[in-house]
C-alpha cells in the first residue's frame, strides 16, 4: 500500500491523526529504502571501518527490516487503536 492510500484509509476509519501520519511515513520510508537497494553494487558494498564492519547494503537491509516490523505494529494499532491513552512509547529507554 502506498503512503497516500494508507493515510486515506486511516482517515476514513477515525484513527488518530498522529498514528495515521506515523503509518504513512513508515510506508513512504520503506518505499524509499527499496529504491535505494537498487543502487549499483559498488555503492552498496562500501564499508567504513570507523563506524562498523557492515556494508552500506547491510545497513540498508537492517533498516528496511526494522521499518517493516514497525509498520506491522502500526497496522495492528490501526486495526484496533489502543484504548489506554496512558501507554506512551518510551523513545529513550
Amino acid at each position: 500500500m502506498d503512503a497516500s492510500r494508507a493515510l486515506a484509509a486511516a482517515q476514513a476509519s477515525g484513527v488518530p491523526e498522529g498514528l495515521r501520519t506515523l503509518h504513512a511515513t513508515t510506508v513512504l520510508q520503506c518505499g524509499e529504502m527499496k529504491a535505494l537497494a537498487r543502487m549499483p553494487e559498488e555503492c552498496l558494498g562500501l564499508r567504513s571501518g570507523r563506524i562498523s564492519r557492515w556494508s552500506v547494503g547491510q545497513h540498508l537491509e537492517h533498516l528496511a527490516h526494522s521499518a517493516e516490523a514497525m509498520d506491522r505494529s502500526i497496522e495492528e494499532a490501526l486495526a484496533e487503536p489502543p484504548k489506554d491513552a496512558r501507554r506512551r512509547p518510551k523513545l529513550l529507554g
